[in-house]
């Protein structure tokens, strides 16, 4: 996208599989001018859309984005060199600056998040602006400091990254856990934040390099 074009109608495609979530998204087209949105509850169709139909902004829910080491976000990005990729996470959204500091997505929304914000967001993002957390300097701030030197994990969280390192699907935690996959999700979200990272292969090369997992011993 040229940073000098204008754009009168701002084209969005939300990617999410909870209906709730798309619904009232949609709405926003009836109550902006300058939005037309549209749904995907797929993430595997956005490849065949974008061929069909022209977006500016993704929001995509922040699990189907960092699925399979980003490979949607990357695709999309392939495809369409200057989309604007905004995430929509449910709750922790501390786990994502990773993914905002290297530039690989361009915003970071929570779904609780005032509708206003939200159209705010969408609009500067258009402009080339990025909308960030307060609490992202302190990221940056960790970035340019060890986080890893005082950083101790509790058991949970120390079994939870040798199953990522054996490579175990958020349902096979869930079943060993015993635990709904929402909440592994969960969990897992809390995990990327501590570590500053956002995908799995993040976690599992954090913990390798700074050997977190040394001292832990098999149940």
């Amino acid at each position: 996208m040229n940073s000098k074009e204008v754009i009168r109608l701002i084209s969005i495609l939300v990617v999410d599989n909870y209906p709730i979530v798309l619904k009232g998204l949609k709405t926003l087209s009836l109550e902006l001018e300058d939005f037309n949105v549209e749904t995907e509850k797929n993430p595997q169709n956005v490849l065949s859309r974008m061929q069909k139909e022209k977006f500016h902004v993704f929001l995509i829910d922040a699990c189907i984005a960092t699925n399979n080491n980003l490979k949607l976000v990357n695709e999309i990005k392939a495809m369409q060199e200057q989309a604007i990729i905004i995430l929509y996470a449910t709750e922790v959204v501390c786990c994502y600056y990773a993914l905002l500091f290297e530039k690989k997505v361009d915003g970071i929304l929570i779904k609780t998040a005032p509708i206003e914000q939200i159209i705010s967001t969408i609009r500067l993002s258009v402009q080339g602006k990025i909308v960030i957390p307060t609490d992202f300097l302190n990221y940056i701030n960790e970035k340019v400091n060890d986080r890893y030197a005082n950083l101790e994990l509790s058991h949970k969280e120390k079994q939870l990254l040798q199953m990522l390192i054996k490579g175990h699907s958020n349902k096979k935690i869930a079943t060993t856990c015993n635990v709904s996959v929402r909440t592994v999700e969960r969990r897992l979200s809390q995990l990327f934040c501590l570590l500053g990272v956002s995908t799995r292969l993040e976690a599992v090369e954090v913990a390798k390099e700074k050997q977190l997992l040394d001292e832990i011993t098999e149940n």
